[in-house]
């Protein structure tokens, strides 16, 4: 008989967003590891990025149960249309550039909506969970964030019934870098720290995508932990033919912290001081970007050498990793960061195109070098960033600008699939 396994997750398609993926795919191939996955998540009257061809991905035989929700920031979207699509997006302007109404929105925000605004929902879905496992004989519960409130849920599930709980953290939760941004009270702070600490403690066991979150976890708890990392989906693509340009792309959002000005000034100056770069070169940024990344690429002359692409749907990516000559990876400049593997380098990873990453990640540093798909410049390696692309250029030209992978197939969502599935059955 199959182990039935309730995953409560906010994101869910046909929402668009890197957060989706994760589960999505788990539940992919959970069939074939004798799991049955019962879906719980919002029933949204409207989503701002919908993509539907991931529903395509969904199993038939997975059970999807819906509650609707009721989003505080929904007051924002009825008074401020603008100011909701844009943080919505992520796209909150930089400590200079804040407004009066922006400080006060966020500040309330952080010290008034703890942890975040999806409590609401996740407060009046207990009752109606309890009765579901009971009445369903769910055996094991799994709650991904953020948002955490999620955790918050499973965690009085936990103490509720009789079911295992999987605590899945995508990202960190006290120590995320948009924490910043909220003006947190040393209360709100403290507060947020002891929720945190609550669910590591409470968990039966905890799943996080890196090492680096698994060792400052490990300092807080001695609940089990594993690193189950993000990973990719094989996918062949013979007809994919690479640009003739010297094109250079960026898949995903680019936000005001993750501005790598850094980079700016290195392709400015290949444009200045390499012989025939600026006739050749193009840079895609495939995704939501910042007002303040676009006037910096402004201010360095390069706007003439972007295409701003915008957001797209999933299934399009799979066309620029095959033939971009060359794919970036952008983190920010801070240590809240490095705890993070985005997501996007796995899917990279089965492109067989050449990595650029800028980032001071460790995790992330070694998996581009086990697997040999590239390099990662830490944000003091200017002059390498200039060689290596000089370099790269110059392969561009020859004809020899490849990479050939090794190691990956532990990446591959299938492998994943049977880690997360090994941490189950062991319950």
């Amino acid at each position: 008989m199959k182990k039935k396994v309730l995953i409560i997750t906010y994101y869910w398609p046909p929402f668009s967003s890197p957060g989706v993926q994760r589960w999505l795919k788990f539940v992919k191939y959970f069939d074939q590891f004798n799991i049955k996955p019962y879906i719980y998540t919002p029933d949204f009257s409207n989503i701002d990025q919908v993509d539907q061809s991931l529903i395509s991905d969904i199993p038939d035989s997975v059970i999807i149960i819906k509650k609707p929700i009721f989003l505080i920031d929904s007051i924002l979207k009825l008074f401020l249309p603008n100011k909701h699509n844009q943080y919505n997006k992520g796209l909150i302007p930089s400590n200079d550039n804040l407004t009066f109404i922006d400080k006060i929105l966020l500040y309330v925000r952080g010290n008034f909506i703890i942890p975040d605004p999806k409590i609401y929902w996740a407060n009046k879905s207990l009752s109606f969970i309890q009765n579901y496992i009971a009445l369903n004989g769910i055996e094991t519960i799994i709650t991904t964030g953020p948002p955490h409130s999620m955790h918050l849920l499973g965690q009085r599930l936990k103490n509720s019934t009789n079911v295992k709980w999987i605590a899945d953290f995508r990202d960190p939760w006290t120590n995320i870098w948009y924490h910043k941004k909220f003006y947190f009270s040393k209360s709100t702070l403290a507060k947020h720290k002891l929720l945190e600490l609550g669910v590591l403690n409470d968990a039966d066991h905890v799943v996080v995508t890196s090492d680096t979150l698994k060792d400052e976890y490990s300092k807080l708890t001695k609940t089990h932990i594993s690193t189950i990392t993000n990973g990719f989906d094989y996918y062949n693509d013979n007809l994919a033919v690479l640009d003739k340009k010297f094109t250079i792309s960026h898949i995903g959002s680019i936000l005001t912290d993750r501005n790598p000005e850094m980079l700016w000034r290195v392709l400015s100056k290949a444009i200045k001081e390499i012989e025939g770069f600026k006739d050749s070169f193009i840079l895609n940024l495939i995704g939501n970007v910042s007002d303040e990344v676009r006037l910096s690429v402004k201010e360095f002359s390069l706007d003439i050498y972007v295409k701003f692409i915008g957001h797209i749907p999933y299934s399009d990516t799979n066309k620029y990793l095959k033939k971009s000559q060359i794919l970036l990876l952008i983190q920010t400049n801070n240590n809240e960061s490095n705890s993070i593997i985005p997501a996007k380098l796995f899917e990279y990873l089965n492109s067989n195109r050449p990595i650029i990453s800028i980032s001071n990640n460790i995790d992330v540093k070694k998996i581009i070098m086990e697997t040999k798909v590239g390099y990662s410049f830490n944000y003091n390696e200017e002059d390498d960033l200039f060689n290596y692309i000089s370099s790269s250029y110059g392969k561009f030209l020859n004809n020899t600008l490849k990479v050939s992978p090794t190691n990956i197939n532990k990446y591959s969502r299938f492998e994943l699939t049977r880690s997360i599935s090994d941490v189950i059955s062991k319950l």
